[in-house]
This record gives C-alpha cells, structure tokens and sequence, in this order.
C-alpha cells in the first residue's frame, strides 16, 4: 500500500477543517483527519503518530459528549 497517499489525504482533510466555520462541522472533519492519520501511523508503526492523532480524536470525542445538547438544537 502506498502510505504517502494517505498521509497526503489525512493532510489535505485536517487543513480543510480549517476552513469550516461551523464548531460541529469542524470538529467532526477534523476527527476524520485524525483518523485518517491514525491509519497512516498505524500503517507504518509511526508511535509519536498514533499517540497525537489518538489523543486528538479522544478530545473530540470529549467534546461532543460534553456538548452533546447541542447535536439537539
């Protein structure tokens, strides 16, 4: 597997989410480059990689269930 590409796809996704204006919106899009970047560390067994973007979709998760009253409204 070529793992440049999905570096560059978690890349262009995290720098994307930069652009949105909407907190939920940003948040999930950026969860998703996180995501996509876990992949890639996972994929080349890059520790430092996992540990942030873990952390990073953790804190996300965190906030949506802080802020879960807001997914009603």
């Amino acid at each position: 597997m070529n793992w440049d590409i999905v570096g560059y796809l978690g890349t262009g996704v995290v720098l994307a989410s930069f652009l949105i204006n909407d907190i939920i919106r940003l948040r999930l899009v950026n969860g998703l480059g996180a995501l996509i970047w876990l992949i890639y560390g996972i994929g080349l067994s890059l520790n430092p990689q996992i540990v942030i973007n873990s952390s990073i979709i953790l804190i996300h998760s965190y906030w949506f269930y802080k802020n879960r009253k807001l997914w009603k409204s």
